[in-house]
């Protein structure tokens, strides 16, 4: 007897990220760096949310520390 199943449904039945770059470059842009959909499209798609995370602290890091500079 199947107790349960388990659908797959990011971007089978719902392309989610069209709407997933746009939320994220919105976050990305409220905490301080200049990002649209695309480039959130570019940098981060395919990356866990680990890794989109970590980059995100390191350009916010590497943006602080330039403006301090300047």
């Amino acid at each position: 007897m199947i107790e349960a199943v388990v659908f797959d449904c990011d971007g089978v039945l719902v392309d989610s990220e069209r709407v997933n770059n746009e939320v994220l470059a919105e976050l990305v842009a409220r905490a301080g760096l200049p990002t649209t959909a695309e480039d959130s499209a570019a940098r981060y798609m395919g990356r866990s949310t680990a890794e989109c995370i970590s980059e995100i602290e390191h350009q916010l890091v590497s943006s602080a520390v330039d403006s301090l500079s300047n």
